[in-house]
């Protein structure tokens, strides 16, 4: 059953897989490590710093939706997404102060938006292309399945006593990965009209 089958089939559920890792791995840090230095009223501040934060990154990426192609703005947002955990990461194991803590739990909920934003356009435009509704399901099985590896992803590190300051590395490699993917599959999308 395999023969014939276009390798993007394989690929946008591997790239939402890679997403759903991300996610688990992002969210799971992000709250542990924000717990461990703040109480639960600062926690609430925090979410509302978050969802604004989410709600402009959110807004900007659709008014330069507007502007630019959507295809290397979804590159560049993927890219910023892998960057930014970088930085919090390289940031956070240099000097892991209260501060950098904060804003890495401010920056979870903006980052997975960002990169749901990206997500949710690509399979769009790839199941209107390739007029398949079955990579929809392939794609919800795909990022359910991720986020319950990443999720289970931190209780291996942690038996394997690495420090949670770790966590947000392999966050960042499941981001990149995505990012990568998007780059081919954007290829498809905007060169390949022989469907």
């Amino acid at each position: 059953t395999g023969a014939g089958i276009r390798p993007e089939v394989y690929l946008l559920p591997g790239q939402v897989l890679l997403a759903g890792i991300f996610y688990g791995i992002f969210d799971i840090t992000a709250h542990s490590m924000f717990l461990s230095q703040f109480d639960e009223k600062i926690l609430a501040q925090a979410y509302i710093l978050s969802g604004i934060t989410g709600f402009i990154l959110s807004t900007l990426f659709i008014l330069l939706r507007k502007k630019f192609r959507s295809g290397k703005l979804s590159i560049i947002n993927l890219l910023f997404v892998s960057i930014v955990t970088l930085v919090l990461w390289i940031i956070l194991f240099i000097r892991p102060a209260g501060t950098v803590t904060f804003v890495l739990f401010i920056m979870m909920g903006p980052l997975n938006i960002l990169m749901m934003l990206v997500i949710d356009g690509t399979v769009f435009r790839l199941t209107e292309k390739l007029r398949d509704d079955r990579l929809k399901s392939l794609t919800t099985a795909a990022m359910i399945t991720g986020i319950v590896l990443g999720c289970l992803a931190i209780p291996f590190m942690i038996s394997l006593g690495i420090n949670v300051r770790y966590f947000i590395l392999p966050g960042f490699i499941a981001a990149l990965g995505a990012t990568v993917i998007q780059i081919y599959l954007q290829r498809i999308i905007t060169v390949d009209d022989d469907y």
